[in-house]
Formats: C-alpha cells, structure tokens, sequence
C-alpha cells in the first residue's frame, strides 16, 4: 500500500489556525523536503514540538540553518503570507552580491552613529512592526544576536513577548539562533518552550540544546570554509542548479 504524501498546499488547506502554520511547514521539511530525506544531503534536523508560535531554528555553523530558514520563507510566500526576513548576512554583505552599501544603510541603520547593538535591536522593533498588518504574515530573524551576553539574553526576550502580542493574522516567527543565552530570553519572553527545529542529532528538547555546549578544535575551524563550500555544492546538485 502506497503511503500519500502531504505537501505544504495541503498543510494550509487543513490548518485553520494561522499561527500553527510555520510549524506544520517545519515538519513538512523535516520529513519530506528532499534537502533533508535525501541520502545525498549533508544535512539532517530533529523537529521538537513546542509553543507553534515561534520555530526556534539551531545548529553548529554550516550545519542548515540559514538553509532552511530560506526555504521556511520561501515556502510561506508561495502561499501567499508575507516574508518579512532579515538576516544577520545581509546587513554585513556576507553571502550576497551586488548589494549596495545605500540600501544596507537604509534597512540596518548607520552603525557610525549607533552601536552595533542598538542598530540590530532597532531591527528586530522595525521587523515586528512590519508584519502587524492585515495580510497573513511571518517574521523571519536570522542570527540577530549581535550582543553581548546580557543583552542577547534580553533580546531574546524581547522577542519572545513581542511573539505573545502578534495579531490574529500573523503565521508566527523564525528566529536562527547560535545563542544559548538568546534562547533562554526567549522561553521567558514566549512564557513556554518554543517549537524547535535543530539541524544538530539528539536534542530531545530546548531546555537540552541549552544546557549543552559546543567543543570544536583549532583544525575544525581552519576547515570550516571547506566544509561550507563542500556541503553547499551538494545542496546546489541536490536542487538541481
């Protein structure tokens, strides 16, 4: 007996709630998008169930995360939610091309007369007001947590409250995140553990991703700019470019 398939238009023709939407995305990813199921694909994620309406997205560096984030956002927009999406990449230039300095300005504030700092959380504000509209909508953060410590935490928690207060039209908020601290403000903020999408094995829950650390050696960070090239050339023959 052949098992049918979901598919994201299915997703959203069955889920009536709006802000359970980006989880049942993540979970299509998770079990069908062939970035993820391939036997070709570098990358694999556990998918933890929490409050749908923040997807906490984790992992090491060139492990996915960035990846799947651009395909939550993608997919989101086929079906016409608006992506609002900022990225950590593209307010330093990392990772795009032909983007002029005018525009960044524009987006992430002038960092010659705010600290960096304040210029990000000026962002985050700006993101969330951006999707307070009518039209259904998501808020995607990648890697926002241009802090200190103490002051991601207290980010994270911003943005954990300000996921509380969204309107009924909103299909929740993405946040990529290397940051432990960032992730515990943002329990406290949401008031619940969020949904949690880890490209890392054996993370049972975000209390757990929390409490772990990372240990990486000399060598492993010399070779991170290869693995990155490499795992990025197979994602790029697995989609077919």
């Amino acid at each position: 007996m052949t098992t049918q398939k979901s598919s994201p238009e299915r997703i959203v023709a069955e889920d009536a709630v709006p802000g359970h939407v980006l989880p049942a995305f993540s979970r299509w990813m998770v079990d069908q998008s062939r970035m993820l199921t391939d036997e070709t694909s570098p990358f694999s994620a556990t998918m933890v169930d929490g409050d749908p309406r923040l997807v906490l997205i984790v992992g090491e560096n060139a492990s996915g995360k960035s990846l799947a984030f651009r395909l939550l956002a993608q997919i989101a927009g086929r079906h016409g939610m608006k992506p609002v999406t900022l990225s950590i990449r593209e307010r330093t230039g990392v990772g795009t091309q032909g983007m002029e300095s005018m525009r960044r300005a524009f987006i992430y504030g002038d960092e010659g007369e705010n600290s960096t700092g304040a210029t990000s959380a000026k962002v985050v504000q700006s993101g969330f007001f951006n999707v307070n509209g009518d039209k259904p909508a998501i808020l995607g953060l990648d890697e926002p947590e241009i802090f200190s410590d103490g002051y991601a935490e207290a980010l994270g928690e911003y943005i954990g409250r300000s996921a509380t207060g969204m309107p009924a039209s909103s299909c929740g908020v993405m946040v990529v995140t290397h940051s432990r601290r960032l992730a515990e403000g943002l329990v406290r903020g949401l008031g619940a553990a969020p949904t949690m999408l880890s490209m890392e094995n054996d993370v049972a829950s975000v209390a757990d991703w929390i409490a772990s650390r990372e240990t990486r050696s000399v060598d492993d960070l010399l070779g991170l700019k290869d693995l990155s090239h490499e795992r990025w050339n197979t994602v790029r023959s697995l989609l077919g470019d």
